[in-house]
């Protein structure tokens, strides 16, 4: 935004596909140009929209608008989707059977659907740690995996997170959390119907790996 709020950013989650988004900013009086961008997470691919920038001019006590019209259009897939649908496979063909997770067994569960929002939150948190070369559930802004859940709009009934590095192949990973009982026993609840898989490289470790586990309500 130019003007005298030059560089102010607002942001604000719409419904996609529906009329009549609103965003609300208080400014002083002044001309403006505005700029308005918008994205859209599904799964691995990114519908990405902008608009040409908005000249804007407000009156002291008087409402002033400008209104956007979006067109949507298909951004290439994440170089991870293949990985991440693989992932997502296995963990399904793992609840398929059952499963013991340390000393406790467990019975088969149902299916995980793909959870294009999950999704959006699991890439995230991987590239994070990829970027930032750190592991670890919560991010360095202090937000934990439900912090970034709720961020992103999920809500839920129930929610987990598994991350792993290193592992170089989605079976290797899916492995890898078989064999650690708490990561196990994410893969193996009943309690989850919704998944989303993150995977992104760099850091210390190479390559990382997010598992976000959910129940919508």
């Amino acid at each position: 935004m130019k003007g005298s709020a030059k560089g102010s950013k607002k942001r604000a989650n719409l419904a996609a596909g529906a009329s009549g988004n609103r965003i609300r900013v208080k400014l002083r009086p002044g001309k403006y140009r505005v700029k308005f961008q918008a994205s859209l997470a599904n799964g691995s691919c990114r519908s990405a929209a902008s608009s040409s920038a908005k000249r804007l001019v407000v009156k002291r006590g008087k409402r002033a608008r400008v209104a956007v019209k979006y067109t949507s259009q298909l951004a290439t897939p994440s170089p991870y989707a293949t990985q991440a649908a693989k992932v997502l496979s296995l963990t399904n063909q793992a609840r398929s059977r059952s499963q013991v997770c340390g000393t406790t067994a467990y019975p088969a569960a149902g299916r995980l659907a793909a959870s294009s929002r999950l999704q959006s939150v699991a890439q995230a948190h991987s590239q994070d740690m990829a970027t930032n070369n750190y592991f670890d559930h919560t991010n360095q802004q202090g937000q934990s995996p439900f912090d970034r859940m709720a961020a992103a709009g999920y809500s839920y009934w129930a929610a987990g997170e598994n991350i792993a590095a290193g592992q170089p192949t989605p079976a290797a990973v899916v492995q890898a959390w078989l064999d650690s009982p708490g990561h196990c026993r994410n893969i193996m609840s009943a309690d989850y119907t919704e998944l989303g898989v993150g995977v992104a490289t760099g850091g210390r470790y190479g390559i990382y790996w997010t598992q976000n586990f959910g129940t919508p309500r």
